[in-house]
């Protein structure tokens, strides 16, 4: 009995400070992190298999780097860039990945600030409110035939080259949006 309410108190401490984390990492920036699914994730995979594996990915506002991750899981040759502006999330996210190694590079910075020249693709889940600000920047910086991926949110001027759903029957929830620099 005694190991069995060790155990629960230790869970409840886990919880009590994963939900402080949270609640510091949002008063920090503003912005909750979104998390893409694994259903995503595996299409996003699919998507940057056929042509782009071994290149260069940046994961604008990576969170705590489940999706970066998953895509090393998959493309261990694809070099990631991992970005987000809370020093909590990037430690965890550093944290996260300290056992797997491979080319996931985790960098606190600012999404608008960061040079993206280097870029074949770009994946983003972020709120609607810094699409047109990141799709001014990205038409700017990024080279030619550089795919973009959205979840979610679009670009509002930005000519849309495919849409994938990721759960059949709803057509809101985490929709992919490609783009294609040209």
């Amino acid at each position: 009995m005694g190991i069995v309410l060790i155990g629960f108190f230790v869970f409840l401490g886990i919880i009590v400070t994963l939900h402080y984390v949270y609640m510091i990492a949002l008063a920090c920036t503003g912005i909750s992190p979104l998390c893409t699914s694994k259903k995503a994730a595996r299409i996003v995979i699919d998507i940057v298999q056929k042509e782009y594996a071994k290149k260069n990915m940046y994961d604008m506002g990576c969170g705590y780097g489940e999706f970066s991750l998953m895509v090393h899981a998959e493309l261990p040759d694809t070099r990631i860039i991992a970005v987000d502006m809370s020093p909590l999330r990037i430690f965890y996210a550093k944290l996260f990945s300290f056992f797997r190694k491979g080319r996931i590079s985790f960098l606190r910075k600012d999404l608008f600030t960061i040079s993206v020249m280097d870029a074949d693709v770009v994946y983003c889940y972020l709120p609607w409110s810094l699409m047109p600000r990141l799709e001014k920047k990205l038409l700017r910086e990024l080279k030619n035939g550089a795919l973009v991926i959205t979840n979610t949110t679009v670009f509002p001027n930005w000519k849309l080259q495919e849409k994938r759903q990721t759960h059949i029957g709803n057509d809101y929830f985490e929709m992919l949006y490609v783009y294609r620099k040209e």
